[in-house]
């Protein structure tokens, strides 16, 4: 997990559109900005509105993110039955210790709680050195 958690860092320092299979907000972003190319239209188009709403539609059969799914145009982490046992089977442990949290960092390091124990991150590059 950290490992892609550095590649998205590093890919949305380049450039968020290397993203766009991997992040929802970019992938979204694309499939509109594409949609106004080919209609020539803009931002202020109310078709654009439809579409933002359209794109979290949690209906497999409206829903955009689902269409960008069903033609391989977006990654998933998580598939459906990792969700639905999720939702029938939660983590037993209290909120604050399931939650990730930043509890700690210093100049070099960025120190990251998951559950327990806590682990260290080195800051490769000034902008990912914690603040």
């Amino acid at each position: 997990m950290l490992v892609r958690w550095d590649d998205v860092l590093n890919k949305l320092e380049r450039d968020p559109r290397l993203l766009v299979k991997e992040l929802d907000w970019v992938a979204k972003r694309h499939m509109i900005e594409s949609y106004m190319d080919r209609k020539g239209c803009g931002w202020d188009d109310p078709r654009m509105k439809l579409m933002d709403l359209q794109y979290h539609d949690v209906r497999p059969e409206k829903g955009l993110f689902y269409t960008l799914e069903r033609g391989h145009l977006i990654d998933r982490i998580v598939e459906e039955d990792e969700i639905q046992r999720a939702e029938l089977n939660p983590p037993i442990a209290p909120a604050p210790i399931s939650e990730g949290a930043v509890c700690g960092s210093s100049r070099s390091h960025c120190m990251v709680r998951v559950g327990h124990p806590s682990c260290s991150m080195p800051a490769t590059t000034p902008s990912k050195k914690c603040r």
